[in-house]
C-alpha cells in the first residue's frame, strides 16, 4: 500500500526542469524554491551568465528598511540568452528529466508591458524546440493579459505541440538589491499563489492541476534541502479572469496609494499625506473595476466587497513590503504604472456608452489625474 502510494506520488511529480523568463526578484525567489527542492532551473535573460544571490527569508532590516532575516540561502543558477542554450543547459543539469514524458515548466515573470509580446515569442520558440513534449506555461507578471491573448498565442503554436497556457498570480513581496558582497533577494511578505488555465480545455486543466498538486506536496520544509518553510502556497481557481482582475485591482491600488515613493504596504490607509488612500476611495475604485470587468468579459463575476477584502488582506500579509511598481518608479522607471493606466483607459473607452457602466467618465478623469501625479504630461 505504501509502495503504491509512493509510486503514485512520484508519477504525479513534475521532475526536474524549469525555465524562468525574467530572473528579477520574483524569478530569483522561484529559482530558489525549485533549487531547494532539487530541481534543475535555468533563467532566460538578455545575456548569458551565472547568477549568484543570497535569499533572506524573514525579520530584521536591509537598506530599504524592509524585513530581512539572518537566515540566508546562498544560491547559484545559470541564465541563458536563448531558448536552445537554456534547454541544453537544463539537459546537462538533469538529463533524465529531458525526456518526452516529463513536462517542461516555463515561468514568465516579466513586467506587464513586456509579458504578453516577449512572453509570447519565447513560448513559441520553446514549443518548436521541444516538439510534442508537454509544456506548461505560467504567466506570472502583474497587470491584465490582453483580450484574446490565449487564442492569439495558440494560433502561432505548432499543431503537434502540447502546450498548456495558464496564469499565476503572486500575492507575495520580494525585493532585489545589489550589495558589495553580491546580489540579495529579500522576502518581504505573502505566500499565496493563485493559478488558473487560460483555456477551457480538459487536458490543460489536468496538467495544471497536476503541477499545482505537485507543488503543494513537494514544496515543504521536509523536502527543501535547508529545511526552511516554503516561500509559496499554491492554489487553483476555475475563474482565472476574475482572479486576474482582482489581482490587478490590488496592484493598481497599492501603486496609486503609495505613489513613486518608498512607503510600505501597511501604511496604505494610515498615511496623512495626499497620496494615501481612504477606504471610501478604494471602494470607489472597486466599483469602477467591477463595472469595467463586467463590460470587458461577460463571464467575470466580481463584487466591490470581495475586491476590498482582498486588498485589506494583502495589505495585512505584506505590510512590510514596498510594492514593486512604486519601487521601480522611485528608481526612475514608472513604465509599469503607466502600463496599468493604459490598460484601464482602454477598458474604460471600450466600455464608454455601455448603459451598465455609468462611471467611465469619472474613471477616465481619475486616470488622467493619476498620470499627472506620477509625472507624465
Amino acid at each position: 500500500m505504501q509502495a503504491a502510494q509512493a509510486s503514485s506520488n512520484q508519477s504525479s511529480k513534475f521532475v526536474g526542469q524549469t525555465l524562468i523568463l525574467g530572473p528579477g526578484a520574483l524569478g530569483a525567489a522561484l529559482a530558489a524554491e525549485e533549487l531547494a527542492c532539487g530541481e534543475a532551473v535555468v533563467g532566460l535573460g538578455r545575456r548569458s551568465c551565472g547568477l549568484d544571490f543570497a535569499l533572506h527569508r524573514a525579520a530584521g532590516s536591509n537598506a530599504s528598511g524592509v524585513a530581512a532575516d539572518a537566515t540566508v540561502r546562498s544560491l547559484h543558477f545559470s541564465v541563458c540568452a536563448s531558448v536552445p542554450e537554456a534547454l541544453t543547459r537544463l539537459a546537462e543539469l538533469n538529463p533524465l528529466a529531458a525526456s518526452a514524458e516529463h513536462p517542461l515548466v516555463l515561468l514568465v515573470t516579466l513586467p506587464p508591458q513586456h509579458q504578453a509580446e516577449v512572453g509570447k515569442d519565447v513560448v513559441v520558440q520553446t514549443a518548436i524546440a521541444i516538439g510534442s513534449r508537454p509544456l506548461l506555461v505560467l504567466f506570472g507578471g502583474n497587470g491584465l493579459l490582453p483580450r484574446g491573448f490565449a487564442e492569439s498565442l495558440r494560433s502561432r503554436l505548432p499543431r503537434s505541440s502540447a502546450v498548456t497556457l495558464a496564469r499565476a498570480l503572486f500575492y507575495t513581496g520580494f525585493l532585489r538589491e545589489k550589495h558589495e558582497d553580491g546580489l540579495h533577494v529579500y522576502h518581504t511578505g505573502g505566500h499565496r499563489v493563485v493559478c488558473g488555465a487560460l483555456e477551457d480545455n480538459p487536458c490543460s486543466s489536468a496538467l495544471l492541476t497536476r503541477y499545482v498538486d505537485s507543488r503543494m506536496r513537494s514544496v515543504s520544509p521536509a523536502s527543501c534541502a535547508d529545511g526552511a518553510a516554503p516561500l509559496f502556497s499554491w492554489e487553483r481557481t476555475d475563474d482565472v479572469r476574475a482572479a486576474e482582475w482582482t489581482k490587478f485591482y490590488v496592484n493598481f491600488l497599492l501603486a496609486l496609494g503609495t505613489g513613486p515613493a518608498l512607503h510600505k504596504n501597511g501604511t496604505l490607509f494610515s498615511r496623512s499625506d495626499a497620496g494615501g488612500l481612504t477606504e471610501s476611495s478604494a471602494r470607489a475604485w472597486a466599483d469602477g473595476f467591477v463595472e469595467l470587468a463586467a463590460a470587458e468579459e461577460a463571464l467575470v463575476k466580481l463584487t466591490p466587497g470581495a475586491l476590498l477584502a482582498t486588498l485589506t488582506a494583502v495589505v495585512a500579509s505584506t505590510a512590510a513590503n514596498i510594492n514593486s511598481v512604486s519601487l521601480a518608479a522611485h528608481r526612475g522607471d514608472a513604465s509599469t504604472f503607466f502600463a496599468f493606466v493604459d490598460a484601464l483607459e482602454m477598458a474604460a473607452k471600450r466600455a464608454h456608452g455601455v448603459e451598465s457602466v455609468a462611471s467611465t467618465i469619472s474613471i477616465l478623469a481619475s486616470l488622467r489625474s493619476a498620470r499627472r501625479a506620477w509625472g507624465e504630461a
